[in-house]
C-alpha cells in the first residue's frame, strides 16, 4: 500500500495552515503550497514536482525551494506542467525580475541546470521511480489538471481545483485500481456565485460528483478556503447523509492507496 502525504490541504494561508502540496515519494511532489516548511530538510530530496496549475497558492514555494538546495544538490529539479503553467512561471515568477530564472543557472556541483521544465499531456503517464503518473483534466479559469498517481495496481486521484465536470467521476469509475478520491471545495454553497466565478466546488455541487461515484472509493475534502472548513464539513455531511463517508484533510494528514 502506498500513501500521499499532505504537507497542505487549504486555498489559502492562514494561522499555521498552509496551500495545496502532496508528498508522493521523497523525490517527487504534487504542487509546491507548503514545500520549504512541511518538509523541513527533506526538501533537499525533491527532484520532481508536479503542478496542477499556475495559481500563486501552487507554486509558491517553487522559489524557495530552489534557492534553499541550490548549493546542495547534483541533479537538476524537473518540474512537469501543462504548457500554459510553465509559460507562466517563465514569464510572471522565475523571470530575472520576481526571482532569478533557475532554469539558466547552472548547479555548483556539476553544471546542470537548476531547474528543467517539461510539459505534459493529459492522459500521459509519467513513470517515475515506481509510480505511474497520470494528468486528468479539470474544469478551472486557467488550463488546469488534476492527477491519478498509481503504483502496484492500486491508485489514488487528485482533482486539481475544478468547478463542474463529469470527468471525475468519469475517469474514477472507470478505473477500478483507484481506491480514493481528493476532491477540491473551497467554498460553502451560500458563496455558490464566487465559487462558480472562480471555477471551485461548492458542497452542493460537490454532492453531485459524489452522487455518480462507485461505493468502494475512499472520498477526501481538501482546498477549503480559509474559515470556511466548518461550514463545508457539516453541509457535506448533511447533503450526503448516510450515503457517502468522507473525511476533510489537514496538513499532516496521510491518505492511504
Amino acid at each position: 500500500m502506498a500513501t500521499l502525504n499532505v504537507l497542505g490541504a487549504y486555498g489559502g494561508k492562514y494561522d499555521h495552515k498552509y496551500t495545496t502540496s502532496f508528498v508522493v515519494s521523497e523525490r517527487i511532489v504534487i504542487d509546491a503550497g507548503n514545500l520549504v516548511v512541511g518538509l523541513g530538510e527533506a526538501a533537499a530530496k525533491v527532484r520532481h514536482i508536479f503542478l496542477t496549475h499556475s495559481h500563486f497558492d501552487h507554486i509558491i514555494d517553487i522559489p524557495f525551494l530552489i534557492d534553499s538546495v541550490f548549493s546542495e544538490i547534483d541533479e537538476s529539479i524537473t518540474v512537469y506542467a501543462l504548457p500554459h503553467t510553465i509559460e507562466s512561471l517563465k514569464a510572471h515568477l522565475l523571470n530575472d525580475e520576481i526571482w532569478p530564472d533557475f532554469s539558466r543557472l547552472q548547479l555548483p556541483a556539476n553544471g546542470q541546470p537548476a531547474i528543467v521544465y517539461r510539459e505534459i499531456a493529459i492522459g500521459t503517464t509519467y513513470e517515475i521511480d515506481g509510480f505511474e503518473i497520470t494528468p486528468v483534466d479539470a474544469n478551472h479559469v486557467v488550463p488546469t489538471c488534476g492527477y491519478v498517481v498509481a503504483k502496484e495496481g492500486r491508485a489514488v486521484m487528485l482533482s486539481g481545483d475544478t468547478f463542474v465536470h463529469d470527468g471525475i467521476a468519469a475517469t474514477v469509475n472507470a478505473d477500478t485500481s483507484i481506491t480514493a478520491l481528493l476532491l477540491e471545495v473551497s467554498f460553502p454553497s451560500e458563496m455558490a456565485e464566487i465559487a462558480e466565478e472562480s471555477m471551485h466546488l461548492t458542497p452542493t455541487v460537490a454532492a453531485g460528483i459524489l452522487s455518480q461515484l462507485r461505493s468502494d472509493v475512499d472520498v477526501y475534502v481538501y482546498h477549503m478556503k480559509p474559515g470556511y472548513e466548518g461550514r463545508i464539513r457539516r453541509e457535506l455531511a448533511t447533503l450526503l447523509g448516510r450515503q457517502r463517508s468522507f473525511r476533510m484533510l489537514d496538513d499532516g494528514n496521510v491518505v492511504s492507496y
